[in-house]
């Protein structure tokens, strides 16, 4: 397939399915030639939380990168932002609000308590951001549902690394020292490394409930056509369901569905 090559060349984050071979290889990353593992996971999981606001700069930044920017949407996607966001009508006041800061409508297209979620000065905030976006009506494009899908997964991996090279092998209530955050990650995790009907049980809509509010019906919603954006996206690529859930599987356990019989740290 066109561009395929850089599916396998790690420094190289323009697509999100090549961000998400990054994310991969950090997560399942014990061993190294050279350095701690621990130093080398803590570093690339950085580099891969700068490409993810990078690739998200065209929905965030108060100016939209050039045209001729990898980083522009459009050159992900094939798609204006805009474009993407056709579906989400910006209030008169968003309107005026964009023409004075920057000129980028698409970031007062998105819902303020998702924009509000992130800061450029905080790189780790993209996986909120990305994960407030579930509660959002403005997923309706499927070409943004598929970029989102794939790099709200990213963005999960990213954090799981984060815990894991954090200094414990088994980090105690990590998701619930996180706080709101925390129960983020703990449905984004659910979307997509269990089992698919882990995301229907009533235990998850709970959590969804304390997490959305309201909304916590439209982000399930959400999140399970993510799930079948994200499986679909790599079984074009000859990458199964099973295959994928057994690399996201933990480090100290089995996989959730013993797709390999053996931890994955043993692989």
């Amino acid at each position: 397939m066109p561009r395929s090559s850089e599916l396998l060349d790690l420094t190289e984050m323009s697509t999100c399915l090549s961000r998400h071979f990054f994310a991969l290889d950090v997560l399942n990353t014990k061993f190294r030639m050279t350095g701690r593992p621990s130093d080398y996971r803590r570093e690339q999981a950085d580099r891969l939380l700068t490409g993810l606001n990078e690739a998200w700069s065209s929905f965030l930044d108060t100016s939209a990168p050039s045209r001729m920017s990898r980083h522009n949407v459009v050159n992900q996607t094939g798609y204006s932002a805009e474009t993407l966001l056709e579906c989400c009508e910006i209030p008169a006041q968003h309107e005026a609000w964009a023409r004075q800061f920057g000129g980028n409508r698409a970031r007062w297209a998105l819902p303020p308590e998702a924009v509000y979620e992130h800061s450029w000065l905080e790189p780790l905030s993209i996986f909120r951001f990305l994960a407030r976006l579930a509660g959002s009506e403005c997923l309706q494009h499927p070409a943004l549902i598929d970029l989102w899908a794939v790099d709200l997964a990213s963005a999960t991996l990213a954090v799981r690394t984060l815990v894991e090279s954090a200094g414990l092998r088994r980090p105690l209530h990590a998701t619930i020292r996180m706080g709101l955050g925390g129960g983020m990650h703990l449905i984004a995790t659910t979307t997509f490394s269990a089992p698919r009907s882990l995301l229907s049980q009533p235990e998850t809509l709970k959590i969804a409930r304390t997490v959305y509010g309201d909304k916590a019906e439209t982000a399930i919603a959400n999140l399970r056509a993510a799930q079948d954006s994200y499986y679909s996206a790599f079984a074009e690529i000859g990458i199964s369901e099973k295959a994928l859930r057994a690399l996201n599987g933990t480090h100290w356990e089995k996989t959730w569905d013993g797709a390999f019989s053996a931890a994955r740290a043993k692989i």
